[in-house]
């Protein structure tokens, strides 16, 4: 009886056999294969002729160049690394729960369906812990989860893994940094050890083949369009530059507007993911389709008085370049700064580092995208450089995503905790979520940095006029027009988007102001 033969008894492959075996293996996967990719290309190329029952690699060839399946799936699971296990990267799934999920709700809550795509799944396990934040987001917002159409999909190019995950059961090694409390919540032990995926969880899942070289997409058939969320993490570092750029430019088409997309650390580029808004997390960069998704209006304003606030940030800088210094001055001194009356001058900001001074310009220009990678690129080499955490917090309101903006602008005043503008920020958006109080108190903690700062006291003039407090509302008026008086009228408002003293006096010298 003869035995198939092992990989050791496949003589090597010839360096034209490889050459050809490697564009066979790009055209068809999108796979570049190098050496430096996990393991020998030559080593992957025996073990596959060796499960196939091949006795040399030209047969191996000859099946590849037939389009067998089994010849290019026995390769392509050699080739790749499937370096998986439960909640991958936390720090994404930190977003995924903080900010991403909760927006992404809100956004279907007419519709009631949320759809997500794991690409290159593998075994599992990640769309599998997709589906476990999904549900627990849903349920912390209270959502009727069986008026709702949730769904993860899990496609990889290998049959033999997605078998795997269909099976929902995994060992020891899946559960790596996964504490015992989560396991017992999240999965059922199986009598013959390991731990099988709840069933709640499972229903929410399915798994199918897909190609993501050559493959249709969007395509409606597999479910694979009008998406709200991609992951693909770690899929396209086997890929060249231009099949990765046609995949991104694809994945953005098969988003719906105002989705997401998460790729791998390693995987990050303005250039390939071009059609995308950047967005950032502490230790997470996402890209989004823009369009009428958005949270905010079709021209991307907001025309209420709050929501103006919110997009005069961008030049709040230019226009008030002492406010850093200020709240600099206080925090290293423990105590209110003299502070220059506004209008006389005083020190100039000190100078940011060169590749935020970029940053700003950047955002001068419009290039929110940029801004947001250089900012990104400052938190790398100084994790705690709160001008940069304060910059993407600014972007990020200025966006209308409160969520992510809250994030950069509590960890801005971790590290300064008397930030004026992170401050004013957070008082923004508690307004515009209705919750008076929490506003009331970061712009105390803002007027406290600065004692003249207009735009808080016509803020508290608003909040309290609109919650009824008539007294309080007509102290905040006086103390702005105090504040005017002193000030030449063409002097420009900080944080006012180029409004200058007289016509701020003379809007809150109107009725109802």
């Amino acid at each position: 009886m003869s035995h198939p033969p092992d990989a050791a008894s496949v003589p090597p492959p010839e360096p034209d056999e490889l050459e050809r075996i490697r564009a066979l293996v790009e055209r068809r996967a999108g796979l570049v294969l190098e050496e430096t990719r996990g393991r020998p290309v030559d080593e992957a190329v025996r073990e596959a002729a060796a499960e196939l029952g091949l006795g040399t690699v030209s047969e191996l060839v000859t099946a590849l160049l037939k389009d067998d399946d089994r010849a290019h799936a026995a390769l392509v699971s050699r080739l790749t690394v499937r370096e998986t296990y439960f909640f991958r990267n936390r720090p994404h799934f930190r977003a995924l729960r903080e900010v991403l999920l909760p927006e992404l709700l809100e956004r279907a809550r007419g519709r009631k369906s949320l759809r997500i795509w794991s690409a290159g799944c593998s075994t599992g396990e990640e769309p599998y812990s997709l589906a476990v934040v999904l549900l627990e987001a849903a349920e912390k917002r209270g959502l009727p989860l069986h008026e709702w159409k949730l769904e993860v999909l899990g496609t990889d190019i290998n049959e033999e893994v997605l078998e795997i995950a269909r099976r929902g059961v995994y060992g020891k090694y899946s559960f790596r940094g996964v504490e015992d409390e989560e396991i017992a919540r999240h999965f059922e032990p199986e009598p013959g050890g390991g731990h099988r995926v709840a069933q709640r969880y499972r229903e929410l899942v399915r798994f199918g083949s897909f190609n993501l070289k050559s493959d249709l997409l969007p395509n409606p058939g597999q479910g694979l369009h009008q998406l709200d969320l991609i992951v693909c993490r770690n899929v396209t570092i086997y890929f060249s530059t231009e099949t990765t750029q046609r995949l991104a430019d694809r994945f953005w088409e098969s988003l719906r507007e105002g989705g997401y997309l998460i790729v791998g650390h390693s995987e990050h580029s303005l250039e390939t993911y071009r059609r995308f808004e950047t967005h950032a997390l502490p230790d997470a960069i996402l890209y989004r389709r823009g369009g009428e998704g958005s949270l905010r209006s079709a021209d991307g304003r907001d025309d209420s008085p709050i929501g103006q606030a919110l997009h005069a940030l961008r030049s709040a800088t230019a226009i008030a370049p002492d406010l850093l210094r200020r709240a600099r001055e206080l925090d290293r001194r423990g105590g209110a700064p003299a502070l220059p009356r506004p209008g006389s001058g005083g020190p100039a900001r000190e100078q940011l580092p060169v590749t935020l001074e970029a940053a700003r310009e950047a955002l001068g220009t419009g290039d929110l995208d940029r801004a947001v990678a250089v900012a990104v690129e400052v938190l790398e080499k100084d994790p705690k450089e709160p001008d940069a955490t304060l910059l993407l917090g600014e972007l990020a309101a200025d966006r209308g995503h409160a969520a992510e903006a809250e994030v950069w602008l509590r960890r801005t005043l971790e590290l300064r905790p008397l930030d004026l503008t992170a401050h004013y920020v957070l008082a923004l958006l508690a307004a515009e979520r209705g919750e008076a109080r929490e506003a009331l108190d970061h712009l105390g903690r803002a007027l406290y940095v600065d004692p003249d700062f207009l735009m808080g006291h016509y803020l508290s003039l608003r909040l309290h006029r609109e919650a009824g407090r008539a007294e309080a509302a007509e102290r905040s008026r006086r103390t702005a027009l105090r504040i005017c008086a002193g000030l030449a009228d063409d002097a420009g408002v900080p944080f006012a988007e180029g409004i200058d003293v007289r016509r701020f006096r003379a809007l809150i010298e109107e009725p109802g102001s």
